[in-house]
C-alpha cells in the first residue's frame, strides 16, 4: 500500500459514514480523490493492515486495466485510508440505493444491474470473493461502471468477518447465511448477497432478510420475469445456487419470463417445445420446419407422420426449387430463395426478376447523377465566366485591353513616323492625306493620360486587397481556435489519457468518458452547438485507429448510442449502412449489426422493416444464437 505524508491529504468535504467507514472528498497531491477512512480501533490491528495490503495488491494485479488498479492508500491521523478516482459527478456521489430512487427509466436500472453482474463475473473468474454486495457499498461512475468501495473491508475473510458482523450495521443485512455460521464464505455467498440487493433496490428497501428467505413477500412487479432465478439464488444451500454466468444469461435473455429447462433446473431455457409448451434447451431439442420439439414429444409424434409433415409444410422452400429450403428472401416480393436462385445487388437480396429491375433502377439513378454532375459543371463554368467579366469591368480591364496596350506602341511609333514624314516631305505638304495610324498619332495625349488615370482609380489598391485577406485569415484562425479551444480541462485530461493508452479497453474507457463529457454539454435548444459534432468527430478518428472488426463493433456501438440518444435518425441510418459495408462477410459482426438495425427500426416504429431484417437473420444464420435472438425479437413485435 502506498504511504502518503499526512500533509499531502486535504479533506475538502465530508460525504457520509456507513458502519465503521467514513467517506470524504479530498485532495491528494493536487488531485481530487474519494477517500474511505477506516475509523475504528479494530482497523489499527496488524491483522487488518496485513489483510488490506494483500487484498489491494491482489486485486490490482488481476485488474490491471480496471478502476481497481487505481486504488491507493495511506495513513491519516493514525487511521488507515484508501483513495480512488472521484468519477461520480453525474450521480452526485449517491450510493446505489439512493441513485435507484431517482433514476427516470427502468432500462437504466436494468443496465446497472447487468453491469453489477458483470463486475461479479470478473471477480469470480479471477477466483475472488466480493464479500458484500449491499447497494450502499456501490458508486456508479460517469460511464455507468459500478465501483464497490466495500471490497477492502474484510467480508470476504472468515476471521475478519466475525469481528465485522459484531459491529452492527445496515450493510450486514445483505450478507449470506454463511457469514453468520461456521460455513466457509465462497463465491456462492456473493450470489445470495446479489439476489438480496436486487430485490432491495426494486422494493426500495421495504423488506427484511427473513421475509425474503421465507418467501413471505411478493417479488416486485419489475422483477416478475426473473422470479424463478432469484429464488434459486436465495437457496439456503450454496451448492444449489446458480453460478454468475447463468445469472448473467438470465438477466440478458430475450425470452421472458426466464425459465430453466424442465429437465435441468440449473440451465436457462432457450426455447419452448411447440407441442408440450415446456421450456427446453436448443441443444436437446429437434427442429422440424420452423418449430422446436423436446425429445419426449419427438418420441410421441414419431408414429404420427401427419404432424411431422404438417410442421415441415410450415417451413420455407425456394420459389423456383420446391425441394430446396429457402434461406434467403427477396426484399421486393418476399419470395423465399435458395443459394442458386438468390441474386445480390449492392448488398441486398432479390429474386432474378426483381434483381433485373433493381439493376436497371440503379443504372437510371447513376445516369441521372452523372447528368446532374455535368449540368452542375457547366453552370459552374458559366458562373466562373460571369464572375471573370464582372471582375474585369470592376477593375477597368475589358476584353480589348491587350489590343489597346499593343496599339499604344503603334501609336507612339506611328506618331514619330508621321512627324518625320511631314518634316521630310515639304513637296507633298499641300496634297498629303494622313493615314489612319497617322490620325491616331494626332490624338490629344492629355485625353489618353486622363483615361489611364481613370482606369487606375477603378483598380483596388493592393493594401486594401491584402487587408481583406488578412481579416479572412484571422477570422478562420479564430473559428478554428474556437473549435479546438472549447474543450474543458476534464475533456483534455481524458483525451490525453486516451492518446497515451496502448490497451484497447483503456482506449474505450477514456474515449467513452470524452464522449460522455461532450454529451453533458450539448444544448438542445442551440442549433449552433458543436458538442455533438465534436463527439462524432472524436469517435470517427477513434475508428481509424482500430485493427479488427471486434474493436470496430464496440466503437460503432458508442456512435449509435450517441446518435440514437440525440434522435439523429439520418445519422444512425448512415452508420448502419457503413457498418454493413465494413462487416460484410464477417459471420459475427455482420449479424450483430443486423440485429442492432432491426431493433433500431422497431424502436422508431417501423415494424415492417424490423420484421424483414429479423427474418433475414433467421434465414442466413440458421442454428446460431443470432437466429434465436431474431426469432424472439419477431415474436415481441
Amino acid at each position: 500500500m502506498v504511504k502518503y505524508d499526512m500533509s499531502t491529504l486535504t479533506i475538502k468535504t465530508s460525504l457520509f459514514g456507513i458502519g465503521p467507514m467514513f467517506l470524504y472528498l479530498a485532495e491528494i497531491k493536487d488531485e481530487e480523490r474519494l477517500v474511505v477512512l477506516y475509523q475504528d480501533p479494530f482497523f489499527s490491528d496488524k491483522q487488518f493492515k496485513d489483510y488490506i495490503r494483500s487484498r489491494r495488491t491482489a486485486l490490482h494485479e488481476k485488474n490491471e486495466f480496471s478502476p481497481l488498479s487505481d486504488v491507493k492508500g495511506g495513513i491519516y491521523n493514525n487511521y488507515i485510508y484508501l483513495d480512488f478516482p472521484s468519477d461520480f459527478s453525474k450521480t452526485k456521489f449517491r450510493t446505489l440505493d439512493k441513485l435507484f430512487q431517482v433514476l427516470p427509466k427502468d432500462s437504466l436500472k436494468k443496465n446497472i444491474i447487468k453491469n453489477i453482474i458483470l463486475f461479479c463475473e470478473q471477480m469470480h473468474e479471477n477466483g475472488d470473493i466480493v464479500g458484500n454486495l449491499a447497494p450502499q457499498l456501490f458508486f456508479i461512475d460517469n460511464d455507468g461502471t459500478p465501483f464497490n468501495y466495500g471490497l477492502y473491508i474484510g467480508y470476504d475473510n472468515f476471521e475478519i468477518n466475525k469481528k465485522l458482523i459484531s459491529m452492527k450495521s445496515e450493510i450486514n443485512d445483505f450478507l449470506s447465511p454463511e457469514h453468520f455460521s461456521e460455513k466457509p464464505i465462497s463465491i456462492k455467498s456473493d450470489i445470495f448477497s446479489l439476489a438480496l440487493s436486487i430485490i432491495s433496490l426494486y422494493s426500495k428497501g421495504n423488506f427484511t432478510k427473513d421475509q425474503i428467505i421465507n418467501n413471505s413477500i411478493d417479488i416486485p412487479n419489475e422483477l416478475s420475469d426473473y422470479e424463478q432465478v432469484l429464488k434459486l439464488m436465495l437457496s439456503p444451500d450454496p451448492e444449489n445456487r446458480p453460478d454468475i454466468k447463468t445469472i448473467y444469461k438470465a438477466f440478458t435473455s430475450d425470452m421472458l419470463p426466464v425459465k430453466f429447462a424442465y429437465y435441468d433446473g440449473t440451465k436457462i431455457a432457450d426455447a419452448i417445445c411447440a407441442k408440450c409448451q415446456r421450456p427446453i434447451l436448443l441443444g436437446d431439442a429437434q427442429k422440424i420446419g420452423n418449430d422446436f420439439f423436446c425429445n419426449e414429444c419427438i418420441d410421441k409424434i414419431s408414429n404420427k407422420p401427419e404432424i411431422i409433415e404438417g410442421a415441415k409444410e410450415d417451413a420455407h422452400y425456394c420459389k423456383y426449387h420446391a425441394k430446396r429450403r429457402g434461406i434467403y428472401q427477396c426484399e421486393e416480393c418476399e419470395a423465399y430463395l435458395c443459394d442458386d436462385c438468390v441474386e445480390e445487388v449492392e448488398g441486398h437480396y432479390f429474386c432474378p426478376e426483381h434483381a433485373i429491375e433493381k439493376r436497371k433502377e440503379n443504372e437510371r439513378e447513376k445516369s441521372q447523377i452523372l447528368r446532374a454532375k455535368i449540368k452542375q459543371k457547366r453552370e459552374e463554368q458559366k458562373k466562373h465566366k460571369e464572375e471573370k467579366k464582372i471582375q474585369e469591368d470592376f477593375t477597368g480591364e475589358d476584353s480589348n485591353s491587350d489590343f489597346y496596350s499593343e496599339d499604344s506602341s503603334n501609336v507612339t511609333s506611328n506618331t514619330k513616323q508621321g512627324t518625320n514624314i511631314s518634316h521630310g516631305t515639304d513637296f507633298m505638304e499641300d496634297d498629303y492625306n494622313p493615314t489612319v495610324s497617322e490620325k491616331v498619332g494626332n490624338i490629344d495625349r492629355k485625353g489618353l493620360e486622363e483615361k489611364e488615370k481613370e482606369k487606375r482609380k477603378k483598380k483596388i489598391p493592393l493594401y486594401i486587397i491584402f487587408g481583406v485577406i488578412a481579416i479572412i485569415i484571422i477570422t478562420l484562425l479564430i473559428i478554428n481556435f474556437g473549435k479546438m479551444g472549447t474543450d474543458s480541462k476534464e475533456i483534455k485530461k481524458y483525451k490525453k489519457l486516451f492518446t497515451k493508452s496502448v490497451n484497447f479497453d483503456d482506449k474505450i474507457l477514456y474515449g467513452s468518458k470524452v464522449v460522455n463529457l461532450y454529451e453533458t454539454r450539448i444544448k438542445k435548444d442551440d442549433p449552433k452547438d458543436q458538442n455533438y459534432a465534436n463527439a462524432q468527430e472524436f469517435l470517427a478518428n477513434f475508428l481509424l485507429t482500430t485493427r479488427n472488426n471486434t474493436e470496430k463493433l464496440r466503437i460503432f456501438d458508442k456512435v449509435l448510442d450517441l446518435e440514437i440518444t440525440h434522435k439523429k435518425i439520418k445519422d444512425a441510418l448512415k452508420t448502419f449502412s457503413e457498418m454493413k459495408k465494413i462487416f460484410k462477410g464477417d459471420n459475427f459482426s455482420y449479424p450483430q449489426t443486423l440485429l442492432k438495425e432491426g431493433r433500431f427500426y422497431k424502436q422508431i416504429g417501423d415494424k415492417r422493416k424490423a420484421i424483414k431484417i429479423f427474418k433475414d437473420i433467421q434465414q442466413k444464420y440458421p442454428k446460431t444464437p443470432f437466429a434465436k435472438k431474431a426469432y424472439m425479437e419477431r415474436k415481441k413485435i
